[in-house]
């Protein structure tokens, strides 16, 4: 199933997957065999567009990772794509591959805008005509899922700080949501619930939100009495304006 999570905030944006693929015997009928703790659910485009997933994690038998890396060398390549024409693109290359295919994406970066701007002494003199065009990056994260046609513009107002996953989500949704405890005898009672404080956050916090996120998950499962879905190393992506870097990655040993 994995867990994906994506947090935004002003300084930069944060993208963490698990590297768990389960697999199932039908044949058998054993659900969610755990078949590795090696799998990338968490990528980079060359012009710094992060791409994680989780859902349906292969085609015909074959990890969804090599699709999408295939995908960012032969399709994208070096190409200078706004975040939204990333995800149409991807789109289309898995729609064609399979159109009932149940797998979610996040995809997130920043694209490059115009805007005039006036200086500071302009608009104390009410200095209309002296606007000039200033470059900025804005933020931009979209939740995609192929079966459902699902495509959605995340951030609704510009400089908004909070956080997105999907997958395996019933410990984080217990978490992050108010929780009613049945008593003998009575009506449920709403355990407090204070909420998160994400508009705070900074880059830091975001990256270990995420990594709290998937940790809390991992061990929770373990006691648990369900399928260990999501489990291995943490994959945490940083995107910035002007940089992208793997704060913890997988590698080959």
């Amino acid at each position: 199933m994995s867990l994906i999570i994506t947090t935004y905030v002003r300084e930069g944006i944060v993208l963490s997957s698990d590297s768990r693929l389960s697999v199932d015997n039908a044949s058998k009928g054993i659900n969610s065999i755990t078949q590795t703790d090696s799998h990338h659910k968490t990528f980079v485009t060359n012009n710094g567009v992060g791409i994680s997933t989780c859902g349906t994690a292969g085609i015909k038998s074959v990890p969804l990772s090599g699709f999408i890396e295939s995908f960012i060398s032969e399709d994208l390549g070096d190409s200078d794509d706004k975040v939204e024409e990333v995800v149409d693109k991807l789109i289309l290359y898995f729609k064609d591959l399979d159109s009932t295919l149940n797998t979610t994406f996040h995809v997130a970066g920043y694209d490059e805008e115009e805007v005039e701007i006036q200086s500071i002494d302009a608009r104390k003199n009410n200095d209309k005509d002296s606007k000039k065009i200033k470059k900025i990056k804005i933020q931009k994260v979209f939740f995609v899922n192929i079966k459902n046609n699902i495509k959605r513009d995340v951030i609704k107002n510009k400089g908004a700080q909070n956080t997105l996953y999907h997958g395996h989500a019933t410990v984080m949704d217990k978490l992050l949501n108010t929780v009613n405890v049945n008593v003998v005898g009575k009506a449920p009672v709403a355990l407090p619930f204070n909420g998160i404080a994400y508009n705070f956050f900074t880059l830091q916090d975001a990256i270990d939100f995420n990594r709290y996120a998937i940790k809390t998950t991992i061990d929770t499962m373990r006691f648990e009495l369900v399928y260990k879905t999501v489990g291995g190393p943490i994959d945490v992506l940083v995107i910035k304006p002007n940089e992208v870097k793997w704060v913890s990655k997988k590698e080959l040993t």
